[in-house]
């Protein structure tokens, strides 16, 4: 797999897992966590459920404010750190 498949990989499971976990439909990559509705106990079980999947987000990846494509480069930074 390459590290560009990785990455769409990563973010397309970060945006499966925030929309199941706050309950909405997510279509923009570029909108934030907590813009999203998201708050600490919600960023916990999406941080949870990806840690198990393997994939290393943290709780403060999601209140960085940063859009949630920008959030799964940081975890792909890592990863390949």
């Amino acid at each position: 797999m390459s590290h560009a498949e990785a990455k769409c990989n990563v973010l397309a499971r970060l945006l499966e897992v925030v929309a199941e976990t706050l309950e909405i439909d997510v279509q923009n990559a570029s909108a934030n966590f907590l813009a999203l509705g998201g708050d600490s106990l919600s960023a916990i079980i999406v941080a949870e459920t990806l840690q198990d999947e393997g994939i290393s987000l943290k709780v403060e990846d999601l209140f960085s404010a940063l859009p949630l494509d920008h959030v799964a480069s940081l975890v792909e930074v890592r990863h390949n750190a």
